[in-house]
């Protein structure tokens, strides 16, 4: 009855972490109610109202092919109440998928490491404020596919779903697929069978990527595409730079690199700034490789380079808080399911010392100067 009545009341203070981190997200997501833009603080919402059969294959544009054609967008009374709600249940998608997860693996001995996994100013709380990108749904597939995907099947149809739902989800397949040659027997032995299921697991996805890179950009006059997209964001049109996605979708690869490398370059006169989330991935990484357990050196090094890579992305995309955020996730994730598996076991110092970076939630997004948003518009606001 005593193991009964513990795990009742361990239960409970986990599942009382995830609610308290989704409620806090719907404080972030609904920060319209205090800024200036007010409901418009949501950012780009073009990519829930594009579909190929406007103009044609074009990157970025499955999952507002699938919300265009099935008519989920036009539920809604316009196109910010459809966009608020359904990043809500996004973020309830997530947070009750790592809630199930911890609720069934029971991966940490203590309360700490559930409350550095849900508070994480890189995760829940971090994606509740990213609302003008599709980050989140890439979070979420990257989540099943770590904690709950086990066969190749699946993992190359999702991995394909990721790159057509956002180019960029190419950065965080090398997880995936170390992960997958970490589980398949025998782990990471060149014989014939694991060579040939890595090559047909992996040609589908090379086959996507090239595609989307090659022939994803929009053939269209601007004109008549934001036309178009006036007529489906009346409220949204004009109302942002980028409100329509045209500029994302008629980029190429080279002009992305381009502005990657801008950014990039922006980055040497803020050094203050970064600080404090570079900190935070690069201790997440490091315990992540440190303490994995009966391991090789091959192993751990592998476990930290594929944790940190989807920092490369700031060279393509920009938006550093986005990927040094993403980066923190993947760590989180790996930690969370080597942890539920026994092969690794964090101190509770150390994830004391993880927990404290959470009271610098949620991380920023574009603005370099604005690394910590919430603390800085609270400041701002009081006096």
């Amino acid at each position: 009855m005593t193991c009964l009545t513990d795990y009742k009341n361990r239960s409970a203070v986990i599942t009382a972490m995830a609610c308290t981190a989704f409620l806090i997200s719907l404080v972030f997501l609904n920060r319209w109610f205090i800024t200036e833009r007010e409901i418009q603080s949501f950012g780009r919402l073009w990519h829930y109202y594009i579909s190929y059969f406007d103009f044609g294959f074009s990157k970025r544009a499955l999952f507002g092919t699938l919300l265009t054609e099935s008519g989920l967008n036009k539920i809604a009374p316009n196109e910010y109440v459809f966009a608020y709600s359904i990043y809500a249940l996004k973020t309830l998608l997530l947070t009750s998928l790592i809630l199930y997860f911890c609720l069934k693996t029971v991966p940490f001995d203590n309360l700490v490491g559930y409350a550095v996994v849900f508070l994480s100013p890189a995760f829940i709380l971090h994606s509740a404020y990213l609302t003008g990108s599709q980050d989140l749904q890439l979070l979420i597939i990257l989540a099943i596919l770590i904690l709950f995907v086990r066969q190749g099947v699946t993992l190359t149809i999702l991995s394909c779903i990721g790159v057509l739902m956002h180019e960029l989800f190419i950065f965080l397949l090398p997880v995936l697929f170390f992960l997958h040659a970490y589980r398949s027997p025998p782990a990471w032995q060149l014989t014939n069978r694991n060579i040939a299921n890595a090559v047909l697991l992996s040609l589908p996805v090379i086959i996507v990527i090239v595609s989307v890179l090659s022939f994803g950009r929009i053939d269209a006059q601007r004109a008549s595409y934001q036309e178009m997209m006036k007529e489906r964001l009346p409220n949204a049109a004009y109302q942002h730079s980028r409100w329509s996605g045209y500029d994302e979708l008629s980029y190429s690869i080279q002009e992305d690199r381009q502005l990657g490398e801008q950014a990039v370059r922006s980055l040497a006169g803020t050094v203050g700034y970064i600080a404090i989330p570079v900190v935070y991935a690069l201790s997440l990484a490091i315990v992540l490789s440190f303490y994995l357990r009966e391991s090789s050196f091959f192993l751990r090094v592998m476990a930290f380079l594929v944790s940190i890579f989807p920092l490369s992305a700031v060279f393509f995309a920009g938006d550093f808080y986005r990927w040094v955020g993403m980066s923190a996730n993947v760590s989180l994730l790996l930690i969370l399911y080597w942890s539920a598996l026994k092969r690794i076991r964090v101190p509770v110092k150390v994830l004391l010392f993880l927990l404290a970076f959470s009271c610098f939630a949620p991380f920023g997004a574009a603005i370099l100067e604005r690394p910590f948003p919430a603390h800085q518009l609270l400041f701002e606001k009081l006096t």
